[in-house]
């Protein structure tokens, strides 16, 4: 009776294992201690549910995008290796969501559908948003993320960086390197969208524990607006017939603020 092992993936070499191990004991040691360095290229950029083919359109047709609904066709992508169509619009292309793009998307890796339509990493994010995919959920993600897993840093020391990474310290090293320079027009654009977006219940309820806790860890400046001296100087000022815009410039503080104080005093007298 003849006995068939496996080759390990690494090394090639036969060894005594189960059908689904993938390597030898001495490459696992190796691989355990990080000494394998980056997956190759044909590895990290593999399609798994390949071949992908783009929609037979011309300039001028009408698709239908998967994120903005009925688009115009302005031509396909030049320098992706896998052409697509694009928007009809000036400046950078972007590509239309739909047909295999979508299958792609819900099939790879984020590093192959980059490597191979030419996008960036808050593109393909934004599109996993859009067609409901989390970090891992596709097979392509799985599968690097397996073949990853022994280069992951200890849980230990992975918790040390994230300890570190939110101390007072490294904030204000972070802080100080952002702090004058002025915003670009696209994450300006991109941040106003989001501040306007409709906030889901989950994101409201972790929005009001993450307030509490930095009011409890003291990060939060907890010096009241009005105090009792600040009420008495409005209420005198206000007696006194001075308008709201005149007592505003008097105290040091927006008209509104004023109008929205007068209010509440009056409501507890």
């Amino acid at each position: 009776m003849i006995v068939l092992h496996p080759a390990c993936k690494q090394c090639g070499e036969p060894f005594e294992g189960g059908v689904r191990a993938l390597y030898c004991q001495s490459c696992l040691k190796k691989r355990a201690k990080g000494q394998t360095g980056p997956l190759p290229d044909d590895e990290r950029f593999c399609l798994v549910g390949g071949p992908y083919l783009a929609p037979d359109v011309r300039p001028g047709d009408w698709l239908e995008d998967a994120e903005r609904g009925s688009v115009q066709v302005g031509g396909y992508t030049q320098t992706a290796r896998i052409p697509w169509p694009r928007l009809k619009k000036t400046g950078r292309a972007s590509l239309i969501l739909c047909g295999d793009l979508i299958r792609a998307i819900q099939t790879e890796s984020a590093l192959a559908i980059g490597y191979w339509w030419g996008v960036s990493g808050s593109v393909i994010a934004r599109w996993r948003k859009v067609l409901g995919i989390d970090q891992v959920g596709t097979e392509g993600s799985l599968r690097l993320y397996q073949k990853y897993t022994f280069q992951k840093l200890p849980e230990d020391v992975a918790a040390r960086g994230r300890k570190n990474a939110l101390s007072p310290e490294s904030k204000a090293r972070r802080s100080a390197a952002i702090s004058g320079k002025p915003v670009s027009p696209a994450v300006r654009e991109a941040l106003l969208s989001a501040a306007k977006r409709p906030k889901s219940e989950e994101w409201i309820e972790k929005h009001k524990a993450n307030m509490q806790q930095q009011w409890q860890d003291g990060l939060r400046n907890r010096t009241p607006v009005w105090t009792a001296e600040a009420d008495a100087q409005l209420l005198t000022l206000h007696q006194q017939g001075l308008t709201a815009r005149e007592i505003a410039q008097e105290m040091g503080k927006t008209r509104n603020s004023i109008l929205s104080r007068l209010h509440l005093l009056r409501k507890q007298s």
